[in-house]
């Protein structure tokens, strides 16, 4: 039994020392290229191998797929999907596919060109209206040309690729309106996208006054003043007797002032100052008003009347300066119970005696003396002969004596 045994574990072992000996070694070939370029826009490939082991495939970058990733030993041609994606960074890249079967390994490299393109990392400026440099950094892996859709903007740096800067003039905005322009940086190769800048430049403010001194009568009254402006402004007067009036109705280069009346007898001035909200453009406006003008002087056409009661007469004032201000006469009596004179300078007497009218304007007057006298009439006249002979050549003086004695006219009688 015992002999049995060993002979079987004998023969085992004399088997499998046959079997082993006929087994081929481990080989790992790789078939196809050991290099696969990609496009940039990505794409697939694939590699082909022999393996009489079962192996395994990895990828040294995630940009980079295979399928399948691993397979058993086979007697053919194993072949391998690679699938690249798309190359969006702007430099080249490569990659490493390795194939591991037991102890043995290959590589096989995966290349990508860069991704073809231009890129502006300031596609906008905005500026202020004065004269300046810009300067756009421009990042780019093909030849490309420059051009610029407006003539206040001009390239002023090389037109070569040895720099990755191009420095452009901006001309000053002379204009009320705020512009814009365009930089194109356009690829000579048509797949590659072009890029534009963005130029905006602000208006050049503007704050223009024409007129800034006003003259004005004594009375006040309104001033319009003409302002063309693209800024917004204030408008504050200096003094308390000009205002600004803010009304809707006004278009809005249009301001309206108000000016009180000057109640003295000096001229005055103020100022109106139009500025710029938030910015530096001003104008200052001058008013100046006249003061009133004094009466200096007062006359009457007579200075002395003589009235019977119940007469009336117009005195007439004259005052001067004729551009007075103020030409208003005031009239008044000494005494109203001898003579009474209404606003028009109609002087009434009432009963005998004196009085004056007085014509007052401003702080001058003048006077009339009026003598106010009783209507009596003569009552009788007699003459001191009833009766008178002359010889030829001869003369008489005749006597009348006329009644009464206090008859307002003993003058006036016919013989």
């Amino acid at each position: 039994m015992r002999k049995s045994l060993f002979g079987f574990v004998l023969s085992v072992l004399v088997l499998s020392l046959v079997f082993a000996s006929c087994q081929k070694a481990p080989e790992l070939t790789i078939t196809g290229p050991a290099s696969l370029e990609i496009s940039a826009d990505g794409g697939s490939n694939s590699i082909t191998f022999t393996a009489n082991r079962d192996w395994s495939v990895r990828s040294s970058d995630s940009w980079v797929s295979v399928t399948p990733t691993s397979g058993k030993a086979s007697d053919g041609t194993v072949t391998v999907s690679v699938r690249c994606s798309e190359n969006t960074t702007y430099d080249d890249r490569s990659a490493t596919i390795t194939i591991s079967m037991e102890e043995l390994s290959q590589m096989v490299t995966v290349k990508q060109p860069a991704n073809l393109g231009i890129v502006i990392p300031t596609q906008s400026f905005n500026l202020a209206s004065d004269a300046r440099s810009i300067e756009v950094e421009v990042q780019a892996n093909v030849q490309y040309s420059v051009s610029v859709s407006e003539k206040w903007i001009k390239q002023t740096g090389t037109k070569g690729l040895t720099t990755d800067k191009l420095t452009f003039s901006v001309e000053e905005n002379e204009t009320y309106d705020a512009r814009s322009a365009t930089i194109t940086i356009k690829p000579q190769n048509a797949t590659v996208q072009e890029q534009v800048i963005s130029v905006k430049q602000a208006q050049k403010d503007a704050l223009i006054v024409k007129d800034t001194s006003f003259d004005m009568p004594y009375g006040g009254g309104e001033i319009e003043v003409k302002v063309e402006a693209n800024v917004s402004f204030d408008v504050k007067p200096s003094v308390d007797w000009i205002h600004y009036v803010e009304t809707k109705a006004l278009s809005g280069s249009t301001v309206r002032l108000t000016v009180d009346e000057n109640a003295t007898y000096s001229a005055r001035e103020g100022k109106i100052e139009i500025k710029q909200k938030n910015g530096t453009l001003s104008h200052t406006l001058t008013v100046k008003q006249a003061g009133r003008i004094a009466v200096t002087s007062i006359e009457l056409n007579k200075t002395s009347l003589t009235l019977k009661e119940g007469e009336s007469e117009t005195l007439t004032a004259t005052v001067k300066p004729d551009n007075a201000t103020d030409k208003t006469v005031t009239w008044s009596s000494s005494d109203a119970s001898i003579a009474t004179i209404d606003e028009g300078g109609k002087v009434t007497a009432v009963k005998t005696g004196t009085a004056e009218i007085i014509a007052s304007a401003g702080e001058n007057s003048a006077k009339c003396v009026v003598t106010v006298y009783k209507d009596i009439p003569v009552a009788s006249i007699s003459l001191n002969k009833t009766e008178l002979q002359l010889i030829e050549g001869e003369s008489e003086t005749l006597v009348a004596t006329v009644k009464p004695d206090d008859a307002t006219d003993k003058c006036h009688f016919r013989i």
